[in-house]
């Protein structure tokens, strides 16, 4: 996500209609965190996955717990991925959430349409619904809402949600106001982030009493709520709720003072306005500090590589030498060896025969020529 230069956010905690101010994540106080924007990055950040290939001998990753991160693994690196988080009620502290940067999504586009009759005059009904800073008092899911400096067209929703006791899916869009035409439609696309859309529609309730608001939104279905959960399983729980929103958005156009609500939605954008200059400072800082967090990182990395190869270098020294020694004892076992088989496999000397009065005898011809006598000779 490209960062935006300037944002401003409200969340759904905050007082319907109270004058947000800038960055301020829903309070008063302007030293508050840092703009949603400069939030989302550093928790993106905050987290990394431990992948199958490491460098020969490197230490395993750990998280901020000095706990290893298993292969495919996602492990919290720093305190600003809980710090800066701004979880909703229900979030913090429980089953953990998984960010939007880790959510993929299927072909499956679902669909809802629902209708809700506001009895209220259309054109006031539909300026509560062109200003989007009443939207978090609606829909719950909504925590905050951001808009970009100079481009009133676009803004930046971050929400939550979990299906049953699974954990919690962060989702982030940035819609743009594609099609509006005053007490009719107006029509948001996305234009970053999920593949949202969402439209509403205004039409004249029979007999001009009250307002028909019909609610069309449209989506692609996270994976990993196909797996655990399955399409229609979501479908009818997103309906469910987006229902809740709309009787909740009924009930607060038909009890609110218009002309109170209008002039509050001025001193919103008036106040957000006026908060920019501090935003740039916050985000500056924001930046500053990541900055020097990846360099820190990097460097440390590198830190990790280099002991590591030096290990693996005094380790393969040491195995050669292992290995030199091992190969010098086995040609000594050879030699030692060859020279036994040679030893061994030498003729024997052969012994003299000793005669009967225990001299030694001769062949047989000699022994023949001894018993010749004189007249033999002759």
């Amino acid at each position: 996500m490209q960062a935006a230069p300037a944002v401003a956010v409200r969340q759904a905690a905050a007082v319907p209609q109270a004058c947000m101010r800038a960055c301020s994540s829903g309070e008063t106080s302007r030293s508050a965190a840092p703009p949603r924007f400069a939030q989302q990055r550093q928790r993106r950040r905050g987290a990394t996955v431990a992948t199958a290939t490491a460098p020969p001998g490197a230490e395993p990753l750990v998280d901020k717990w000095g706990q290893p991160i298993e292969e495919g693994e996602i492990g919290i690196m720093s305190d600003d991925f809980y710090s800066e988080a701004g979880l909703p009620d229900g979030v913090e502290g429980k089953a953990g959430y998984t960010p939007y940067d880790f959510i993929d999504f299927t072909d499956i586009p679902l669909k809802h349409e629902l209708v809700t009759k506001v009895d209220r005059p259309i054109s006031e009904v539909y300026a509560l619904w062109a200003d989007r800073l009443n939207w978090p008092d609606w829909f719950g899911m909504i925590e905050e809402i951001g808009f970009r400096e100079g481009d009133d067209d676009l803004c930046a929703l971050n929400m939550w949600y979990r299906w049953a006791m699974t954990p919690w899916l962060e989702l982030y869009v940035a819609l743009r106001r594609t099609k509006a035409e005053a007490n009719k439609y107006i029509v948001e696309e996305p234009e970053d982030g999920a593949p949202i859309v969402a439209a509403a529609l205004f039409q004249e309730a029979e007999g001009g009493a009250g307002t028909l608001v019909t609610l069309r939104v449209s989506y692609l279905l996270p994976r990993v709520l196909l797996e655990y959960a399955g399409q229609m399983a979501v479908y009818g729980d997103v309906d469910r709720k987006l229902a809740k929103c709309m009787a909740r958005m009924k009930e607060c156009i038909e009890g609110s003072d218009m002309a109170a609500a209008l002039a509050s939605g001025q001193a919103n954008m008036a106040a957000i306005r006026e908060d920019l200059p501090e935003h740039h400072r916050q985000q500056a800082e924001s930046d500053a500090q990541w900055e020097a967090e990846k360099r820190r990182f990097a460097a440390q990395q590198l830190q990790r590589q280099a002991e590591a190869a030096t290990a693996a270098a005094l380790q393969s020294a040491g195995e050669l030498e292992s290995v030199a020694a091992a190969a010098d004892e086995l040609s000594r076992a050879a030699a030692a060896a060859t020279t036994a088989s040679a030893a061994a496999a030498a003729p024997a000397v052969p012994k003299a025969k000793r005669g009967r009065k225990g001299g030694v005898t001769s062949s047989g011809k000699q022994r023949r020529s001894a018993r010749k006598g004189p007249a033999d000779e002759q």
